[in-house]
């Protein structure tokens, strides 16, 4: 299993997003996140198992005066009365209103859905050993500059020691500009004589003593750390 499917599977266990219930028109009663602290096909698997009719939305069952339930075989005929109890419970506290049901997401103080949180919650996701920094994202900077970084960092632009790990036969591997090593992310982005010289001009022009790295990693983590002052911390980071 890859890093990303591993931290997405993290990330759908912790729930990042929720709905919010108005009409319930376009929310599924046991599959969405709704309702208690997970969806209720997990917090009630018995039940879920016995429901005739999984994919139907919240308004088919909540109705104004009743809860209208569809079984394949009664619950309380098979054990199961204390988990309809508690279901029927949870569920007759939602009130069910004119509008369309929102989704929201958990990692915003506003509930709404922003790229860059869960890009830094994924981040976070990921484990202690794997060398990958918490990528900055910035309005100035265009998306596919930090897709580029964020790539970089993990090793995946399309270099050639990365492309002839990909099965494409090559007849070197070799940097084809300095003749020096292996043209992997690191040696092009860090380690290229001329990349030092462009690093080195880029950091003397903005006024910076750069101590020495090894990574891409090592460059995004000095930016967003360098400094006391955020506007000028941003500008770095953008540059």
């Amino acid at each position: 299993m890859s890093i990303e499917k591993d931290s997405s599977k993290k990330l759908e266990k912790e729930k990042t997003n929720y709905k919010v219930i108005k009409s319930g028109d376009n929310t599924q009663f046991w599959h969405d996140f709704w309702i208690g602290t997970c969806k209720l096909k997990t917090a009630f698997p018995s039940l879920y198992a016995l429901e005739s009719k999984k994919r139907f939305k919240v308004s088919i069952r909540i109705l104004a005066d009743e809860i209208k339930w569809d079984w394949s075989s009664c619950p309380i005929n098979v054990g199961l009365t204390t988990e309809l109890e508690n279901l029927t419970k949870a569920i007759t506290t939602i009130q069910l209103q004119p509008g369309l049901d929102e989704t929201k997401c958990k990692l915003s103080h506003d509930g709404n859905y922003m790229v860059h949180m869960l890009r830094q919650r994924i981040d976070q996701t990921l484990p202690v050993n794997n060398q990958q920094a918490m990528i900055k994202w910035s309005k100035l900077v265009p998306i596919k500059v930090t897709c580029f970084v964020w790539r970089a960092i993990q090793g995946r632009i399309p270099s050639v020691v990365a492309l002839s790990h990909r099965g494409i036969n090559l007849d070197s591997t070799i940097c084809g500009s300095c003749i020096d090593g292996p043209e992997c992310a690191n040696h092009i982005i860090i380690s290229c004589p001329f990349a030092v010289m462009v690093r080195e001009m880029i950091f003397k022009w903005c006024g910076i003593n750069l101590s020495e790295v090894n990574e891409v990693v090592d460059i995004e983590e000095f930016a967003a750390k360098w400094g006391k002052q955020y506007k000028k911390r941003k500008r770095l980071i953008t540059i």
